[in-house]
């Protein structure tokens, strides 16, 4: 019996800095938790109030990624700063696009910096670079419909 093909992913990630934007399947770490806390007082009160408190940024990872051969991405994550240090921070803009290349959804990711640094996550292919995972922090973001 012949196995059906799997369509086109009707919805896909496109992460864009440098000039240049590779392509991704998954995103985890969005949206940023929200945490609410019970402050406790004293008195004959009985009841609990959750109050949240500022959002939490989760680094972001991505996976299932194609970009170019020879991807400033890539170079980004695999150059460290200064002395070895870690990557520069950038800004980086995250869209999420259905199959016809159509943006719904647009992060701009502010002090951007790859937390991936090791080579075996990237594998080169003729004409592009598979990425199977990237870690990326970001220090906060704006976010617009389209």
């Amino acid at each position: 019996m012949k196995k059906p093909s799997n369509p086109a992913a009707p919805f896909y990630y496109e992460l864009s800095a440098f000039g240049e934007s590779a392509r991704f399947a998954e995103v985890d770490g969005m949206p940023p938790r929200v945490i609410s806390r019970i402050p406790v007082r004293d008195g004959e009160n009985p009841f609990k109030y959750g109050v949240p408190s500022l959002p939490k940024n989760s680094n972001l990872k991505f996976k299932q990624g194609r970009s170019g051969k020879n991807s400033k991405l890539k170079q980004w994550c695999l150059k460290g700063g200064s002395e070895g240090g870690p990557p520069a921070k950038s800004h980086a803009t995250l869209q999420l696009k259905d199959g016809k290349g159509n943006s719904w959804v647009e992060w701009k990711l502010y002090n951007a910096q790859p937390l991936t640094r090791n080579a075996s996550v990237f594998h080169e292919h003729k004409n592009d670079t598979e990425i199977d995972e990237l870690e990326l922090a970001y220090s906060f973001y704006t976010l617009s419909k389209k």
